[in-house]
């Protein structure tokens, strides 16, 4: 019994140096045609392309599969598209797997209960979203103060709604102040409606900032009492209370935007 190999190619029972006209590279080191290339698939049920030669998995970087025939391989124009699956989204970890996404093929569902200094992470992992088939969910995601580690997201195509009705839907963000930068990002909506509760934060419109005065701080084992300049807005009806957020820090120079995880607060 002996066995041998091909130093390039095998071809129709003898070695070849390359594959013939109307054959193609396969796995290395054998020659096949067009027809058979299009009958191998993954388990996926993806087919096998035609490109550079190559009977091959997938278009290689850089390339997508032609929109006429997706046994071939065309250029893309810029970055190529990726499209992912839905997806929850509930932990800085689940979001990597939709890192070099650019589609959502389905729904993009957000629910972020805890976590510290991750827009930053999610943004790497997130940002080149451009396009959601369906429906964008953002719920619970108490970490979150703004979407714009959604930085490329520009198109909800709604073809799938909540409730039938909905394609882009906030619900019970406690720190939720804003979406994007509208002077910066244009976003899209071609079927459904916005739904917005309990996002305690969010205003309608981008709320005025005033830089209050402090005149004493004064800190004890049980209590810290804080006193600043009286602040009267141009209509008085306007202010209605003050409200101050507190949480314990281990540093000096934590800032408002360090940490976007839960605070209690008290009114006065």
């Amino acid at each position: 019994m002996a066995c041998s190999a091909c130093l390039h190619y095998f071809h129709e029972d003898r070695c070849v140096p390359d594959c013939p006209a109307g054959t193609y590279k396969f796995e290395g080191w054998r020659c096949i045609t067009m027809d058979l290339c299009s009958q191998v698939h993954l388990p996926g049920d993806s087919h096998f392309v035609i490109h550079g030669g190559e009977c091959m998995a997938d278009c290689p970087s850089g390339f997508t599969r032609n929109e006429t025939n997706r046994m071939f391989c065309s250029a893309c124009n810029g970055l190529c598209d990726k499209a992912c699956p839905t997806l929850v989204i509930d932990s800085v970890d689940a979001a990597q797997s939709l890192k070099d996404c650019t589609v959502i093929e389905g729904n993009l569902d957000i629910n972020i209960r805890r976590g510290n200094n991750i827009a930053s992470e999610l943004e790497s992992f997130m940002g080149l979203i451009k396009t959601v088939t369906g429906y964008v969910k953002i719920r619970h995601s108490h970490a979150l103060g703004s979407l714009s580690f959604l930085k490329s997201l520009r198109f909800i195509n709604g073809q799938e709604l909540i409730d039938n009705m909905y394609s882009f839907h906030a619900v019970n963000n406690q720190h939720l102040q804003y979406l994007w930068d509208w002077s910066q990002h244009n976003l899209t909506i071609q079927a459904g409606r916005l739904f917005f509760r309990q996002n305690p934060k969010l205003c309608i419109a981008s709320c005025e900032s005033h830089i209050l005065t402090f005149k004493s701080n004064e800190t004890t084992s049980h209590a810290i009492k804080l006193m600043w300049e009286r602040y009267q807005p141009p209509d008085a009806g306007d202010l209605i209370s003050f409200i101050v957020y507190y949480k314990e820090s281990p540093f000096q120079n934590i800032t408002s935007s360090t940490d976007r995880t839960a605070a209690a607060r008290t009114a006065g």
